[in-house]
């Protein structure tokens, strides 16, 4: 996952954090939609957070959505069965 800073033109890449980015907040926290390697995570502070599963029997996670504060994460929890939508909050 890269992270480019339009008001500096700074790249950042996270070479442990696999797939592209599915959203952004304005601190420029990232999250990633699901992605091979299990599950979403989360840019915060320049510092990759996996977003884990919880209770869930679940083999993966995915995050579209990360608030200004960086939070608060929406997404959701795949396995078998349907997927559930899910809220991390930190």
């Amino acid at each position: 996952m890269t992270r480019w800073n339009l008001r500096t033109g700074t790249v950042q890449a996270f070479t442990s954090v696999e797939g592209p980015a599915s959203g952004v907040n304005a601190r420029g926290d990232l999250v990633n939609d699901f992605v091979s390697n299990g599950g979403a995570s989360v840019i915060r502070d320049g510092q990759p957070l996996q977003l884990p599963v919880g209770q869930h029997m679940a083999s993966s996670t995915g995050a579209t959505w990360i608030s200004d504060d960086g939070r608060t994460v929406i997404g959701a929890i795949f396995g078998t069965g349907p997927s559930k939508a899910a809220i991390w909050h930190c």
